[in-house]
């Protein structure tokens, strides 16, 4: 009954992890890679257009400013779930992405000389941000969800957050059982440790096999290839080996000294 119970435990751990570790590279990668290139290009091709006498340092100051706004993870975030929605839904949302764009743009202009701030805040309010959004969703229609639905159905599911709240009531049960089970409870410490060790290993054999299907999902998603980063699962399965390896010494040392 133990083994049952780790073995549920530990798939529905691995699970979680995946799901958190997926959304957060993909995103992290779409929006480093291709929104705020996108966003960045739109806001210094309009100043530009429209206010000529700014000088070249204020414009590479906005420009470096916008591609290392960290806040764009979460229109990132917003992004892939109404992407992933729409194409299910074969709709168009509008989810106040281009209030959020546009509210991150201007918070970045206060070191700009305050003649030229006006100009530029007018011009940026004018920007239709959301044509990049429609841009995408149009281009996944077209050329990419006729053969890579499975995929986009897939991420939905994985990353969702009921898949997340599942897999985390099935861990948080697990742990009762096995607590109420196991009689000698430094028991559980060797239990946890050869579970940890395990899962550890798991993970970093994993992350090689998603490092290449997420960069697969991030290049159909942004349209040219990118490559995906998997260390968020490596790191954590080296951390898990790690703490296995300490939990086992700790209880060789409690059984020895039994």
């Amino acid at each position: 009954m133990k083994k049952l119970l780790c073995l549920i435990g530990s798939i529905a751990f691995i699970f979680l992890i995946l799901s958190i570790g997926m959304k957060v590279m993909v995103v992290y990668k779409f929006s480093n890679a291709f929104l705020k290139e996108k966003v960045s290009n739109m806001v210094i091709s309009s100043i530009k257009d429209n206010v000529s006498e700014i000088d070249n340092y204020s414009l590479i100051d906005i420009e470096n400013k916008i591609k290392n706004n960290k806040s764009f993870n979460e229109v990132t975030d917003l992004y892939f779930d109404n992407l992933i929605n729409d194409l299910e839904n074969n709709t168009v949302t509008d989810d106040g992405v281009n209030e959020k764009i546009r509210t991150i743009v201007i918070s970045n202009l206060n070191d700009i000389p305050s003649n030229y701030q006006k100009l530029i805040i007018d011009k940026i309010n004018s920007i239709d941000f959301n044509r990049i959004y429609r841009n995408i969703l149009g281009y996944l229609k077209e050329e990419v969800v006729k053969e890579n639905t499975g995929y986009i159905k897939v991420f939905k599911t994985l990353t969702s957050l009921k898949y997340k709240i599942y897999a985390g009531l099935i861990i948080i049960l697990v742990n009762i059982f096995l607590y109420l089970l196991v009689k000698e409870k430094i028991e559980l410490i060797q239990i946890y440790g050869i579970n940890f060790m395990i899962l550890g290993g798991i993970f970093v054999v994993m992350s090689l096999l998603f490092r290449q299907i997420l960069t697969f999902l991030a290049s159909s998603m942004i349209g040219s290839n990118v490559s995906v980063s998997a260390s968020f699962i490596t790191v954590t399965g080296l951390v898990l080996f790690g703490l296995g390896y300490i939990l086992l010494d700790i209880y060789d040392r409690k059984k020895a000294k039994k």
